[in-house]
C-alpha cells in the first residue's frame, strides 16, 4: 500500500507545476517594451547570463547589460567563498587583491571582485591582475599601472615597477623615472634601458641605467653615481655600495659606488667577492721565506684581506685564506665572522679582522656565536670570548639541529657529540653535559602546543627529554609522551609500552604510574583524572588528583556519567553503587542493589528487586513516588515485563515516555507526569521541545489505504499546540522526523472531496505559518525560504511564512549553471519564472524585467 513520507529536498534546479491561488502579492504590469531573447539563466551574485541567438552576455539586477563574458583563467571565480574571503582580507592589507576577475564588455576589459563589484570599468584592451603591487592596464600600445589606494599612473609605452614610489617609464622609445609622490617624471626619458634590484632586502635608491650601449648608475634625481662606461648583465644585483654585475671589455668587475674603485675578478670568479656587505679580496705579494737571508730571493704568495662598505681597507692582505664560515650561511648563519688561515691552520676573525679564535686548528665550524674546532683527534667547543667550553677526544661536535644551515639555530645553543656510534649532548648556556649514550638526538616540538623547545635523546625506543637549556624533563623510562593543553605545563602524559601514566617534570616524579590503558581529565578545571585499566568489557576505574593522590580508596568495575559533575559507580569489591560528586570530591553510597542511568542529567532509576523501580534525584537524594516496570533497563529480565506497573523509557531531551495500560504519557526530569498516559502512539521530544502524539481512538480510524491517521503536537508544558488534529503517517517504527523541517512542523490534511493530501507549516509555538493547502513544501538549499507547490503552480515563502512569490507560476528557476561555480546557490531575486510559454524575471516587488525567453539554461528536466 502507498505511504506518504515527506522527503526533505535540497533544491538546485526548478520544478514544474500549474494552478492559481489568492495572495497578497500580485505581479506588476508587464513593461511597455519587452526584449525577446533566446534563453535566460538564474542570477548569481548580481548577474545573469542571457543568450540572444548565438550571442551571449550578462545583465545586472536592473536588466541592463553588464558585460559580455568573464575571462577564463583569471585568479578567482565569481561567488567562490574562499576567493571572497581572500579578497576581503587583502582589502585591508598593503597589497592589491589578486583574487579578482577580468570581464569583457563591448570588446573592452574591466575588473570585478569575486562578489561581483565592479572595481575597474571595461575600458582596457588588456588587464593583468596577477601582481599584488600593481595591475597592468593597456589601451592600444600604451600601458599604465593601477596601484593600491586607487592611484593610477599616466599611460606610457611601457612601465616597470621600482620601489612603489618610483617607476621606470618608456616614452618616445627612451626610459625615464616617474615619481608617484611628485606626480611627474623626475628623471627625463633619455636612457636606453634601466635595471633595478627589486628583490633586494632593502630598496636601493639608485638604478642601473644604459646610454649609447654602456651602463652606469644614477640616483632618483638623475645624478650620475657611476659613469656610463660598463657592460652589464642582470645577476648579482645589490642595494648597497657595491656593484657585482659590471664588466669592462668582457672582464667582470666589482665596483664600489661612492669611491668608484674597481676590482677585477679572477677567471674563476672566486675573489674578490662580497660577503655580508664586505669585499674579500686577494693580491699577490712578495714575501721572504723564514730561511731566506740577505739577498736571497723572496717568494710570490697570495694573501687575502677585507674592504669595508665605505671602500677603505679593514684588514690588509695578510691571511692565507679567508671566506664566509659555512656554505649557505645566508640561510641560517647570522654571526659576524669569517674563517681565516695562517701558517696552514684555520681560525676565526670578526668583520674588523680581529682574531676571535687563533689560527691553530685543522677544521673550524661557526654556529652563531659558538666555534667548533678540531685538532689532533680532539674536538673543541668555544664561545666568542675564546673560552673553551668542551674538549672531547676522538669525537665530532655539531649543532643539535641536523639542518642548521637551512633552518638556523632558533635560539638553541645545544650541540651533539658523536663518539663511535653514540651521541651525547652539551647545552652551552647552562654548561650541562650528557656523555654519549644515545642512538639518536632529535630536536622536536610539543606538537599540541606548537612551540619548538624539546631536545630528545633516544636509545632502544626509550626517550630522554630535555628543555632548550638542558634541564632534564623526562628520564629514560618512557617510549612516548604528550604535553596536553588540558594539563598544567609541569605535567606530561607518558607511555611505557602501551600503558599510560602522568609525570611531573618539575618535581621529577611519576605522579600516576604508567600502568593504565588510558585516562581522562574531569572537573571544571580538569583538576582530576579518571584512569581505566583492563579491556573495555572488563575495565576497572580509579579517581586521582593531579598531585598523584587517590581521591577514592576504591576501584570501580562500572562507570556511567550522569552529568559533568556526577558519576554513577559500581564498586569492584562489594558491587555496591555510589555517586561521586566531582566538585565536592565526595562519594555517596546508594542503598540499592540495582541502579541505572536513564538518559537524564539528574535522575537515576533505582530498584530493590530488579523488577520495579522508582526515579531517584541524584542531586537532592530524594526518591520519586511513582513506581515503574524496569524491563527496559534490566537486561537480566530478558524483556519480561511486570504489567502491574507502567514502563519507563529512556529520557530524551529532558523527557521520558511512559507506557501504562497500553497508552503513552510523559514524565519530566523532576519525575512529574505532565502528560497522562492516554496516547496510542507518541514520539520522543525533539531538540525543539515538541513531540508527536496520537490518541487511542484515532488509531482505530487509520485509513489503511494510505496508512494515515490524525495526530497532534505537544510541548514540554503539556500544551497541545493545535486546536485540530492533522494527519500523520503510521510511524510506529519511526522517529517522526519526517513531520519536521528544522524548527518547523509539517501539517497534513486530506481534502474530503478529492482525497488529495495537502501540506502546511507551523512553528514550534503552535502558530500556523502556511495553511495546509499545498501539495508540497520544499526547503531551498543554502537559502531561508520554501518552494510551494499547489497543483502544477509554484511560489515562494520565507521560513516565517511570509509570501515572497505568489503561487501562480508554471515553473520557477532556482538553479544556476552559467558561472561554473559548483554547488554555490543562485541569487533569490531577480527570480526566473515561467508562465504563458515564456520565461521572465521578477524582482522582490513582483516587477518584471524587460526580457523574456522561451527557455531557461539551468533547467534540469
Amino acid at each position: 500500500m502507498e505511504k506518504y513520507f515527506y522527503i526533505v529536498i535540497c533544491l538546485l534546479f526548478p520544478l514544474f507545476g500549474s494552478t492559481q491561488m489568492k495572495n497578497n502579492i500580485h505581479p506588476k504590469s508587464t513593461p511597455d517594451s519587452i526584449k525577446q531573447v533566446t534563453s535566460l539563466a538564474s542570477f548569481y551574485h548580481g548577474y545573469a547570463r542571457i543568450k540572444e541567438g548565438e550571442r551571449e552576455y550578462y545583465i545586472n539586477r536592473q536588466g541592463e547589460k553588464a558585460f559580455d563574458a568573464l575571462i577564463p583563467g583569471t585568479n578567482a571565480m565569481l561567488g567562490n567563498k574562499d576567493d571572497i574571503a581572500t579578497y576581503k582580507e587583502s582589502i585591508n592589507s598593503e597589497f592589491l587583491p589578486t583574487k579578482v576577475i577580468a570581464f569583457l564588455k563591448n570588446g573592452k576589459l574591466g575588473v570585478m571582485s569575486p562578489e561581483g563589484e565592479i572595481l575597474l570599468p571595461a575600458a582596457y584592451d588588456s588587464v593583468g591582475v596577477e601582481n599584488p603591487y600593481y595591475w597592468k592596464l593597456k589601451i592600444g600600445n600604451r600601458v599604465s599601472f593601477y596601484l593600491k589606494g586607487g592611484n593610477m599612473l599616466p599611460f606610457y609605452e611601457d612601465i616597470g615597477y621600482l620601489d612603489g614610489d618610483h617607476f621606470d617609464v618608456k616614452q618616445a622609445g627612451k626610459w625615464g623615472i616617474y615619481s608617484l609622490h611628485e606626480q611627474k617624471l623626475i628623471v627625463p626619458a633619455e636612457f636606453d634601458a634601466f635595471d633595478y634590484c627589486g628583490g633586494c632586502g632593502r630598496s636601493p635608491s639608485y638604478v642601473y641605467a644604459s646610454r649609447q650601449g654602456k651602463w652606469g648608475i644614477i640616483d632618483w634625481d638623475g645624478k650620475e653615481l657611476l659613469p656610463f662606461i660598463y657592460e652589464h648583465a642582470h645577476f648579482g644585483m645589490r642595494s648597497d655600495n657595491w656593484v657585482e654585475s659590471f664588466a669592462k671589455n668582457g672582464k667582470r668587475l666589482i665596483v664600489h659606488i661612492p669611491t668608484k674603485k674597481e676590482f677585477l675578478t679572477d677567471e674563476s670568479g672566486e675573489y674578490p667577492k662580497i660577503v655580508a656587505g664586505l669585499l674579500l679580496f686577494n693580491e699577490t705579494i712578495k714575501e721572504r721565506s723564514q730561511k731566506a737571508k740577505g739577498t736571497e730571493p723572496v717568494d710570490s704568495v697570495v694573501r687575502y684581506g677585507i674592504y669595508g662598505q665605505d671602500g677603505t681597507i679593514i684588514a690588509p692582505a695578510q691571511y692565507e685564506w679567508i671566506d664566509e664560515p659555512n656554505a649557505n650561511s645566508y640561510l641560517g648563519y647570522d654571526g659576524s665572522y669569517f674563517l681565516a688561515k695562517s701558517d696552514g691552520k684555520t681560525g676565526v676573525i670578526d668583520h674588523t679582522g680581529t682574531w676571535m679564535l687563533p689560527a691553530e686548528y685543522d677544521e673550524v665550524m661557526v654556529y652563531d656565536d659558538y666555534f667548533v674546532a678540531k685538532k689532533n683527534n680532539q674536538a673543541f667547543l668555544f664561545n666568542k670570548n675564546q673560552q673553551e667550553l668542551l674538549k672531547v677526544d676522538n669525537a665530532d661536535i655539531t649543532h643539535a639541529y641536523e639542518y642548521f644551515y637551512s633552518s638556523g639555530s632558533d635560539g638553541l645553543a645545544a650541540f651533539k657529540i658523536k663518539q663511535k656510534a653514540y651521541y651525547g649532548l652539551y647545552f652551552a648556556k647552562t654548561a650541562k653535559y650528557y656523555p654519549p649514550e644515545f642512538y639518536d638526538i632529535d630536536v622536536n616540538a610539543r606538537l599540541e602546543r606548537g612551540d619548538r623547545n624539546l631536545v630528545i635523546g633516544e636509545k632502544q625506543g626509550v626517550l630522554t627529554v630535555f628543555d632548550m637549556e638542558g634541564n632534564l624533563l623526562l628520564p629514560a623510562r618512557y617510549n612516548s609522551f604528550s604535553f596536553l593543553d588540558e594539563l598544567p605545563d609541569s605535567l606530561v602524559k607518558v607511555e611505557r609500552g602501551k600503558k599510560v601514566g602522568l609525570y611531573n617534570v618539575r618535581s621529577q616524579k611519576e605522579v600516576i604510574s604508567a600502568v593504565y590503558e588510558d585516562f581522562e581529565l574531569i572537573g571544571k578545571q580538569n583538576e582530576l583524572l579518571l584512569t581505566r585499566k583492563g579491556p573495555y568489557d572488563k575495565s576497572s576505574y580509579e579517581f586521582w588528583n593531579l598531585q598523584g593522590h587517590k581521591i577514592i580508596d576504591k576501584t570501580f568495575s562500572k562507570k556511567d556519567t550522569l552529568n559533568a559533575r556526577c558519576y554513577l559507580l559500581q564498586s569492584e569489591q562489594d558491587k555496591n553503587y555510589s555517586l561521586f560528586d566531582v566538585e565536592t570530591q565526595q562519594i555517596r553510597l546508594l542503598n540499592y542493589p540495582y541502579v541505572w542511568t536513564v538518559g537524564s542529567s539528574s535522575l537515576l532509576l533505582v530498584s530493590t528487586d530488579g523488577r520495579t523501580g522508582t526515579l531517584f534525584d541524584a542531586l537532592s537524594g530524594k526518591e520519586g513516588t511513582s513506581f515503574y516496570d524496569v524491563s527496559q533497563f534490566n537486561v537480566e529480565l530478558n524483556g519480561e515485563r511486570n504489567n502491574n506497573y507502567p514502563t519507563l523509557f529512556p529520557f530524551q531531551n529532558g523527557v521520558a515516555k511512559v507506557l501504562k495500560n497500553g497508552k503513552y504519557g510523559f514524565v519530566d526530569e523532576q519525575g512529574k507526569e505532565f502528560l497522562s498516559s492516554k496516547y496510542a502512539i507518541v514520539s520522543n521530544f525533539n531538540t525543539r521541545g515538541i513531540a508527536v502524539v496520537i490518541k487511542g481512538q484515532e488509531q482505530q480510524s487509520i485509513d489503511y489505504n494510505n496508512d494515515l491517521f490524525s495526530a497532534n503536537f505537544v510541548d514540554k508544558q503539556g500544551r497541545v499546540l493545535f486546536r485540530e488534529d492533522y494527519l500523520s503517517p503510521d510511524l510506529q517504527y519511526s522517529d517522526f522526523s519526517e513531520l519536521f523541517l528544522d524548527d518547523k512542523i509539517l501539517l497534513f490534511k486530506r481534502l474530503p472531496q478529492s482525497n488529495e493530501l495537502q501540506i502546511g507549516l507551523a512553528n514550534a509555538a503552535g502558530q500556523v505559518l502556511l495553511e495546509p493547502i499545498y501539495n508540497d513544501i520544499i526547503p531551498i538549499k543554502n537559502d531561508s525560504c520554501f518552494l510551494l507547490k499547489k497543483g502544477t503552480k509554484f511560489g515562494l515563502a520565507s521560513k516565517e511564512g511570509k509570501m515572497l512569490v505568489a503561487v501562480q507560476y508554471g515553473n520557477i528557476g532556482l538553479g544556476n549553471n552559467g558561472f561554473y561555480v559548483g554547488d554555490d546557490g543562485a541569487d533569490r531575486f531577480p527570480l526566473p519564472v515561467f508562465n504563458d510559454d515564456k520565461w521572465f524575471y521578477i524582482n522582490e516587488e513582483g516587477e518584471r524585467l524587460p526580457l523574456e525567453a522561451a527557455s531557461l539554461d539551468n533547467l534540469l528536466y
